[in-house]
């Protein structure tokens, strides 16, 4: 009987001897792998979530853009090689007519020279009534050349007959021949 029990014992010293190993050896290692397997999953899901989420806002990102196309234009097209002041002047003083705007003057100032872009500044004033003033400026805007309006003064006449004093600051841009390609 005492080998009998001695047996029985060795196989029970066996048995947790295996598992001993095997839980060193392999159970432990392994868990640690699914461990940092999961880890690495989640971290790969958090990254796969942030890129669907972008490819989500690439429509709307595409709208804005050609949003943004259509509201600037071609702006290399809008800002010439060369001054070409005359014809702008030329422009304005038809759109004033146009809009039938009385005592027009527009002077130009000395230009500011920058590295890629020019400015000129212009001093526009005129008379009219307001949906005149109102519709020369719309017109302004929809020149060929990029014009930015930096002031506009209006002034009512004293007998408020309705005419407008309208005094205006406002800059016309060209590029500088030695811009950089």
């Amino acid at each position: 009987m005492f080998i009998r029990t001695k047996q029985q014992i060795l196989i029970f010293t066996a048995i947790a001897v295996l598992t001993g190993g095997f839980l060193l050896f392999s159970y432990l290692p392994l868990k640690g792998k699914i461990e940092s397997l999961h880890q690495k999953q989640v971290l790969h899901q958090a990254g796969l979530n942030k890129t669907l989420l972008r490819i989500e806002q690439i429509p709307m990102l595409k709208n804005q853009m050609i949003q943004l196309k259509n509201r600037v234009g071609n702006f290399d097209a809008r800002v010439p090689e060369n001054k070409a002041l005359g014809n702008f002047l030329q422009e304005i003083a038809s759109l004033m007519n146009k809009h039938n705007l009385k005592e027009q003057i527009v002077k130009h100032g000395d230009e500011i020279k920058a590295e890629d872009f020019c400015c000129i500044p212009l001093n526009i004033q005129c008379k009219g009534r307001l949906d005149q003033i109102y519709g020369f400026f719309d017109s302004l805007q929809s020149l060929d050349r990029v014009v930015r309006v930096e002031k506009i003064n209006l002034k009512n006449n004293e007998n408020f007959t309705g005419q407008i004093e309208m005094q205006a600051g406002a800059f016309i841009y060209y590029r500088n021949g030695f811009s950089k390609g």
